[in-house]
């Protein structure tokens, strides 16, 4: 089981560069942010998007519905 992290944990894990304004978004939208984001980096290259979420390429590839 995962432990909850305390403040200051929360503090050291969290980039500055990630800023919510108004309303934070729900864990649905950000797994789409961040997806969008891996493939925007990653040129649309399914492999490197995975390396960088920490999923296997297939996983990457049925999320994004990407047919093969």
């Amino acid at each position: 089981m995962k432990k909850i992290l305390e403040k200051e944990e929360l503090k050291e894990q969290v980039p500055d560069l990630i800023t919510f304004n108004g309303e934070l978004p729900s864990i649905e939208q950000l797994v789409h942010l961040l997806a969008a984001e891996a493939m925007k980096r990653a040129v649309g290259n399914t492999s490197a998007v995975a390396k960088m979420l920490g999923i296997s390429q297939h996983g990457v590839s049925k999320y994004l519905k990407i047919e093969e």
